[in-house]
């Protein structure tokens, strides 16, 4: 127990001297990303023929991540809240508003497969399958035979359950600003530690961005604890000391957690809050009357 509170204070004490710029730094990149993941949801919307603005979509997308980072239900409770502020916002069907989200995680894949391929230096020859996993994505994005099933099969999906057109024009963009967003994730990472003296590769950085995610799937509310203790873990194993470990990882709860909670809750705020809420229950029986009572 000593050696624990050790541990905090002197962790405490790197974190009273960081250098802030490199911590101003970690966190102008994160709002950066939440630009790039607004602007690419966009994409997507207008792909599908709904018209929104860049400011639109990041407020919603934030509001999105609030609930995530305060609800056990994470990802799910997020996309939710994201799809009925949408239609409320655009009056989007919910099966567009629904499409929407689902494509918006899947720009993601590629981007998460280079960004498995960047930790493979780390991760050698115990991850693999992690390797292999990234291989078989890229050659399902590269053999044209491949990708054309793929993209057949989505398009007959698309078609069956959505219904509407897909502008195709948008779907590169959309994978670009995912590589970016993970970019910039691994960039956040770099400074973070750097703001207490801890110097990163990339393959590093990408280690710990996989350790997040996989920490993070936890039922818990943001992961906490769970994603804190895979946080350390994995600096530890890089040789960091555990204070300064501990350290790293407060600064990249503060940033990701603390700042993209607070921003998400501005967002509710400007989108109109409590009103809003009551205007999506209005939305929800209407549709419900249209149902049980067609015109």
């Amino acid at each position: 127990m000593t050696e624990l509170w050790h541990t905090l204070a002197s962790a405490a004490h790197l974190l009273a001297h960081l250098h802030a710029a490199f911590a101003l730094g970690a966190l102008v990149v994160y709002l950066t990303s939440v630009v790039v993941v607004a602007f690419r949801w966009r994409l997507i919307l207008a792909a599908l023929g709904v018209e929104t603005s860049v400011w639109n979509s990041g407020l919603t997308y934030s509001a999105g991540v609030f609930a995530g980072n305060v609800t056990p239900a994470r990802t799910l409770g997020g996309d939710a809240v994201r799809i009925a502020l949408v239609r409320l916002r655009t009056g989007a069907s919910v099966k567009v508003a629904t499409a929407s989200v689902v494509y918006d995680r899947m720009s993601e894949v590629p981007a998460l497969a280079v960004l498995a391929l960047i930790a493979l230096p780390v991760l050698h020859a115990s991850m693999a399958v992690l390797g292999a996993i990234a291989f078989l994505i890229a050659m399902l994005a590269v053999v044209p035979s491949i990708r054309l099933a793929i993209a057949r099969f989505v398009i007959e999906w698309h078609d069956a359950i959505v219904g509407v057109p897909v502008g195709k024009g948008s779907v590169a963009g959309a994978l670009g600003c995912s590589l970016v967003v993970w970019l910039l994730d691994i960039t956040r990472i770099t400074l973070e530690a750097a703001a207490v003296g801890v110097r990163l590769s990339p393959s590093q950085a990408a280690t710990i961005t996989w350790i997040r995610l996989f920490s993070g799937l936890v039922p818990v509310p943001a992961g906490v604890g769970v994603v804190e203790g895979g946080l350390v873990a994995g600096l530890v194993w890089f040789g960091v000391a555990a204070d300064t470990a501990a350290a790293v990882t407060v600064l990249e709860r503060a940033v990701l957690y603390g700042g993209g909670t607070c921003l998400g809750g501005l967002s509710l705020m400007l989108l109109g809050g409590r009103r809003i809420l009551a205007g999506r229950a209005a939305v929800v029986a209407s549709d419900a009357a249209e149902q049980a009572f067609p015109t």
